[in-house]
């Protein structure tokens, strides 16, 4: 059973954190919770290094909102021969509007999973659990 100790620590810009630099799977948003893995894995040592990820940024909408509208400008002139063969089609207001709105609704519903390491720290394994686990036995 998890009884790990919360710490009260300045927050950070740490959204995720994990014992291992090279983790792909990133579910630990307390520090607490990746020294209590690390531990119930067979950590034995007294510290352990943690690593703090934080999730990368989306791209600005004016970014996102004019490359969708690229993008669906390209398909129509090129994929479907609907555009001018000597140039390409212009945006009007009304469509980049459109994107930018379109590009706000991605945003707010995009799940952004790629992460950045931005903080590296030896940690006292004792300061992250209690007393009573230390003194269990670990899970095979």
């Amino acid at each position: 059973m998890l009884h790990f100790v919360k710490v009260n620590y300045m927050k950070s810009e740490v959204d995720c954190w994990s014992t291992n630099d090279a983790d792909e799977h990133l579910t630990h948003e307390d520090i607490g919770e990746a020294v209590y893995e690390w531990w119930d894995q067979g950590g034995e040592e007294d510290e352990v290094t943690v690593y703090g990820y934080k999730r990368r940024e989306f791209p600005p909408e004016e970014d996102t909102s004019r490359y969708v509208l690229d993008l669906v400008l390209e398909w129509l002139d090129e994929n479907h021969e609907l555009g001018n063969p000597d140039a390409a089609s212009e945006p009007t207001k009304r469509m980049e509007e459109a994107a930018r709105v379109f590009a706000r609704e991605i945003a707010d519903e995009y799940h952004v999973w790629a992460c950045e390491l931005v903080e590296t720290k030896r940690v006292k394994v004792a300061d992250y659990l209690s007393s009573e686990d230390l003194s269990q036995d670990k899970v095979d």
